[in-house]
């Protein structure tokens, strides 16, 4: 099995891209929202984290879809697909209520 550190096929990258920019707002919307209190409005927040959450998912489906159809084995796109679950199911747990998420 040949596994490389990168993606190769054109939706292995566009997903893993959409992945790392939405760890990426992740990130910046908690140093900005909650360190240091740049951003207050709840309004800005939720936008930004429905973003994110947003392409996380995207581009976990569309690495999925080139993990099946394209055959793409590499490292990047399996934790895109791992950030896209992770991110699907604070979402879904958000959704159904369930407290501590």
């Amino acid at each position: 099995m040949n596994i490389r550190l990168l993606p190769t096929t054109q939706l292995g990258r566009i997903g893993t891209f959409l992945a790392v920019l939405a760890l990426l707002e992740f990130i910046a919307g908690y140093v900005f929202a909650e360190l240091y209190k740049v951003i207050t409005s709840e309004l800005m927040i939720t936008v930004f984290g429905v973003m994110a959450i947003t392409a996380a998912i995207i581009g976990a489906v569309l690495v999925g879809v080139a993990t099946r159809k394209d055959k793409e084995r590499s490292i990047s796109a399996f934790l895109s697909i791992a950030l896209g679950i992770l991110a699907g199911g604070f979402l879904l747990g958000n959704l159904l209520g369930i407290p501590g998420i």
